[in-house]
């Protein structure tokens, strides 16, 4: 508020409280020479009790005193419309630099991407070097190169999550439909390549990327690649004693995709039943899911986060996950038989999960709980 460009005023010349009680002068905003308040002490007051004054310390921890300005209203509170937009406060970055960087990976598909510095220097101003960065529109996963680039810089542990619809990179066709008493869209499938069929091509589909999600997930790998080889380039380059620890930057990603139930809809009166009907329900996983989409969803019922450290191993020739050192261990194999149950209940985890079908024989069913009261009692089990 305080301004040395205007004609001096000695009623403009007051002092301000501070938070801590001191006095602010004009003039302790200006370098010691004399100056004046931009309001008058009635103004001020006024304006500062309806809010539109804050108080506090700049870079040079000298307490200032600053105005705010809204879009739709004076700092009379009466409703205004303003000529022109306030000046934006960071205007440093631009979407050219985030195209040229695009272009330099071979991904320059958006007109107007995210500056991937802008979101840098946003995560920066919060002092949270071991926290998770969600974007709910990812885009092009400008926020997740941004947060492998600060953890670069900083040494920090963030990790990402980043949101998109799987939205098509060209124009395609919908059909409408009937589900139940509800009319819906959907695209039409070429019987080809198993995908909406193309109407008009792009750019970006002729490159391989047929939905945004595609050119997402080859940016947060080649940008992972390009950061680690040059913090290696830097390490090398200062020489790092063999005693002094490297820092190492973690690049790795999981991607997960919203679908339907694993489980087969199984639900019918008796009389929908038949002879031959009951033959054709023996398997109540759907026939197009495989283990590890299995082994997500019980993840997610037992409480492991879906980022959890995940061991493949093999026991009798058959694939086991471990999940959170023994957290959940998963088997989903099949013809599971007592030398496979028994590896696993040996391995005492909280939760132990088969498929139904897997069990070899009756025998291994019978002996399956016998097995785990034996080894690992504390062992909670469960059988899709």
């Amino acid at each position: 508020m305080g301004c040395s460009s205007i004609q001096y005023s000695e009623s403009l010349d007051y002092k301000i409280e501070a938070p801590d009680g001191s006095s602010i002068m004009p003039a302790d905003n200006n370098s010691g020479k004399k100056a004046c308040w931009r309001w008058s002490k009635d103004k001020f007051l006024k304006n500062k009790e309806r809010g539109f004054v804050v108080i506090k310390k700049d870079t040079s921890n000298m307490w200032t005193v600053y105005t705010k300005q809204y879009m739709n209203c004076d700092n009379d509170g009466n409703p205004i419309e303003r000529t022109q937009r306030p000046m934006g406060i960071i205007d440093e970055y631009s979407s050219t630099q985030a195209s040229k960087f695009l272009e330099s990976i071979s991904l320059n598909f958006f007109n107007y991407s995210k500056p991937k510095e802008l979101i840098q220097y946003l995560l920066g101003r919060l002092d949270l070097k071991d926290s998770f960065i969600l974007d709910f529109f990812s885009g092009s996963a400008t926020t997740a190169h941004a947060v492998m680039n600060l953890n670069a810089n900083d040494n920090g542990n963030r990790k990402f999550i980043m949101v998109q619809l799987p939205e098509l990179t060209y124009e395609s066709k919908m059909e409408k439909y009937k589900d139940g008493d509800m009319e819906k869209e959907r695209y039409i499938i070429d019987k080809t390549t198993k995908r909406p069929i193309i109407i008009k091509d792009s750019e970006a589909r002729k490159a391989g990327y047929w939905t945004i999600c595609d050119i997402g997930k080859k940016r947060i790998r080649r940008a992972g690649k390009k950061i680690k080889d040059e913090l290696a380039a830097k390490q090398q380059e200062k020489g790092l004693p063999e005693q002094e620890e490297k820092q190492t930057l973690d690049i790795g990603f999981r991607v997960l995709k919203l679908d339907s139930s694993n489980m087969e809809d199984i639900y019918y009166s008796p009389a929908e039943y038949n002879q031959q009907t009951l033959f054709t329900k023996t398997e109540n996983i759907k026939s197009d899911r495989t283990s590890e989409d299995l082994l997500f969803q019980v993840m997610l019922e037992l409480g492991a986060t879906l980022d959890s450290k995940i061991e493949q191993t093999e026991i009798e020739g058959k694939n086991i996950y471990n999940v959170a050192d023994g957290y959940l261990v998963a088997c989903f194999d099949n013809k599971i038989d007592d030398d496979v149950v028994t590896a696993i209940a040996k391995m005492q985890p909280q939760y132990a999960v088969f498929r139904d079908s897997s069990i070899v024989d009756d025998s291994t069913a019978t002996n399956f709980e016998q097995i785990f009261k034996t080894y690992s009692p504390s062992t909670t089990t469960k059988v899709l």
